[in-house]
């Protein structure tokens, strides 16, 4: 059996590497569409997880 790891909510490991995904709404065509978006990948899913908090913290100033 394999032992689960913690990871934060919305982040998660590729290739050795963290990202965090997350969805936002883009206009298209004059229409708003929701579109998933990756951070870069990360060394530590700590980095990805302030990574997060970064970007929710934009879209709070919104």
């Amino acid at each position: 059996m394999s032992k689960m790891k913690f990871s934060p909510h919305g982040v998660r490991e590729r290739n050795g590497k963290f990202t965090y995904r997350y969805t936002d709404t883009v206009m298209k065509n004059g229409k708003k569409v929701r579109k998933q978006i990756e951070t870069a990948p990360y060394e530590t899913a700590q980095e990805a997880f302030l990574a997060a908090l970064q970007i929710q913290s934009k879209r709070n100033e919104d």
